[in-house]
């Protein structure tokens, strides 16, 4: 009886075990498939804005915040999955609207990273993943004076 007690113990140990392993592994796929198709995200937004009025002053806009961005463009089904991303499981972030781009940083404890993309550039821009993540306050001022665009610039 105790060997089938012990048995049983060690079945239930290993499925727990890989359970949270596969698990894990999930967190890993959809965290690259976001920093993959992120920047993309960003790019396809900021030409839909400028698509009709490529002079046009993304400030004239009057966007508040990253989300509302989602609204007001067309994005193919392919962005779904990282629209998902942003609002549900990168509760952090940080926004700001120049004259012809925007810039996005999230942070995300859930899958270890921090990242920032200027929509205007093709690829992102500053990305950390892996744990100790930096404060998403400092991530972000460190990117815009290193891209030269401080709070007060265009």
């Amino acid at each position: 009886m105790k060997t089938i007690k012990r048995a049983g113990l060690i079945v239930v140990l290993l499925l727990t075990v890989s359970c949270a392993a596969l698990t894990r592994h999930c967190l890993v796929v959809e965290r690259d498939e976001f920093l993959n198709k992120f920047p993309m995200l960003n790019n396809e937004i900021l030409g839909e804005l400028k698509y009709d009025n490529p002079d046009l002053d993304l400030k004239t806009l009057g966007i508040k915040d990253y989300p509302e961005l989602f609204g007001r463009v067309y994005l193919p089904e392919d962005y779904k999955k990282v629209v998902r991303f942003v609002q549900n499981d990168a509760p952090e972030r940080k926004f700001a609207v120049r004259r012809n781009t925007f810039i996005i940083c999230l942070r995300s404890e859930k899958y270890a990273l921090i990242i920032c993309d200027d929509a205007a550039s093709p690829s992102t821009d500053k990305t950390q993943v892996g744990e100790p993540i930096p404060a998403l306050d400092d991530f972000f001022a460190d990117f815009l004076s290193r891209v030269g665009q401080g709070e007060g610039k265009n």
